[in-house]
């Protein structure tokens, strides 16, 4: 048990970092907001780059938008849209994300395998996911506020269940004889 343990959290780090490097490090480095030639440019110019981030997304997720890369050399505002309908896509999989997190913190605070407050930092994550996706669409006024607080709340969640599964693996109950 505490080997797969901490296979699921290798396994959780990999996918932490791969979608991190992907989509903080590669794609958010290249917008320029309001300008769409500008931004065409930096992905020309980071196109081997962007291919690593790609294949990095295929073993990570299932596969977000390779057009952005194939249209820098056609069409500049084609690419600003298709990076834009990458994040659209980012955003569809945090409503299922936040929503896993919910039985996911559920599933470990009712477990005995971990720490019940660890069930509850993974709920909260939950609720960072969801709550910056109402905030996006239900109150864009504060989103500058309330979003980077929702996300570090979330980050903190998975990081935190990350790092027990690597450290601290499960607490496997001991059989009761009778």
């Amino acid at each position: 048990m505490v080997v797969r343990a901490r296979l699921a959290g290798v396994f959780y780090l990999v996918l932490a970092v791969c979608g991190g490097f992907s989509e903080l490090v590669v794609r958010a480095g290249v917008v320029v907001t309001g300008d769409a030639a500008a931004t065409a440019a930096t992905v020309r110019a980071s196109a081997g780059l962007f291919r690593v981030a790609f294949a990095i997304d295929v073993v990570n997720i299932v596969c977000f938008h390779l057009g952005a890369l194939r249209a820098a050399n056609s069409d500049d505002g084609l690419v600003l849209r298709l990076l834009e309908a990458h994040a659209d896509g980012y955003l569809v999989a945090q409503v299922f994300f936040g929503l896993w997190l919910l039985p996911l913190g559920y599933l470990v605070f009712r477990s005995g395998w971990f720490p019940r407050a660890l069930g509850v930092v993974v709920m909260a994550g939950s609720a960072g996911y969801l709550g910056d996706l109402v905030v996006r669409f239900a109150a864009a006024d504060l989103r500058a506020a309330l979003s980077p607080v929702l996300l570090v709340v979330a980050s903190l969640a998975e990081v935190s269940l990350l790092l027990w599964l690597l450290v601290r693996s499960v607490r496997v109950p001991v059989p009761q004889l009778a």
